[in-house]
């Protein structure tokens, strides 16, 4: 019996050791990964093995090292987008201050010739001085506006009329000519910030306005797909300005994004030849929600 016993206690023992010594593998490959993300490794992956506490530290040091990679990809979007940004409000300063530049080395050197000349070099200083402080303006304005303007619902169909019609006026004051296709039939709705959209909207007629040939119609159609209202227009790019169209637009662009974002939906837009074209898509309500 006492033999019985000795053997039980020393299968045991082993029994134990194995099984400490398979957790203390286990621990160890816990502990590499834990170094290899404290070093900035965020493509380490523990597999997790059996059920226990070893196994859920496993889990959760998985999971904490993918929160850790989307936090930093965001920041890294986030830095991206200001940049970009910096850079087209930097680049739609800059014509402006140029020609300012312009009219006041002319004044200063005494080229204006006569009184006239000279209030018409002053007058167009300051509209271009009065531009600038525009622009910066807006940015402001719109980033608060961003944060702080609330999403109301709407009736799709009525407030895609009402978009409708404020292109184009717009586009008809400009000497423009729409062609409009809507392959929308049914009701829906969509949630909107109306003073955010008229901007968006606005933004894009000045960018076919500033660099669009009025000769050619400004094409518009609009569907829907995958529960999202899509908004196509095209239009073509006066020759002189067809390589620098989509770089003057940056920060329209820029702050059309924004708006887009604030409102759940996505811009796109490319220049192909003589051809410049943007596409929204706008979120539609599910059905349920309606």
């Amino acid at each position: 019996t006492i033999l019985y016993v000795i053997v039980g206690i020393g299968i045991f023992a082993l029994a134990f050791l194995m099984i400490e010594k398979k957790n203390m593998k286990y621990i160890g490959k816990i502990a590499v990964a834990i170094q290899n993300i404290s070093e900035g490794d965020l493509n380490t992956q523990i597999e997790v093995v059996g059920d226990n506490e070893f196994s859920a530290m496993a889990s959760n040091l998985n999971r904490m090292e993918a929160d850790i990679r989307k936090l930093m990809d965001k920041e890294r979007e986030s830095e991206r987008t200001k940049n970009e940004l910096i850079t087209n409000v930097a680049h739609d300063l800059r014509t402006p201050l140029t020609s300012i530049i312009g009219y006041l080395e002319l004044l200063s050197k005494g080229y204006a010739g006569s009184q006239e000349s000279a209030q018409l070099f002053i007058d167009r200083a300051l509209e271009k001085t009065n531009h600038i402080r525009r622009l910066t303006d807006d940015l402001f304005t719109f980033e608060e506006n961003c944060r702080t303007l609330p999403l109301d619902t709407y009736d799709g169909q009525e407030l895609l009329r009402q978009v409708i019609s404020n292109i184009t006026n717009f586009l008809t004051s400009n000497r423009f000519r729409l062609e409009y296709t809507s392959f929308v039939s049914q009701p829906f709705r969509m949630r909107a910030n109306v003073t955010l959209l008229m901007r968006l909207i606005d933004n894009i007629c000045s960018n076919i306005a500033k660099h669009g040939a009025p000769e050619k119609p400004v094409v518009l159609t609009v569907s829907a797909a995958e529960g999202y209202l899509v908004l196509e227009e095209r239009n073509a790019i006066l020759r002189k300005t067809v390589k620098t169209a989509a770089a003057d637009s940056g920060y329209g662009l820029a702050i059309c994004e924004d708006v887009m974002g604030a409102m759940g939906g996505s811009i796109s837009h490319r220049t192909q030849g003589s051809l410049f074209s943007v596409t929204l898509r706008f979120p539609i309500l599910p059905q349920q929600e309606v």
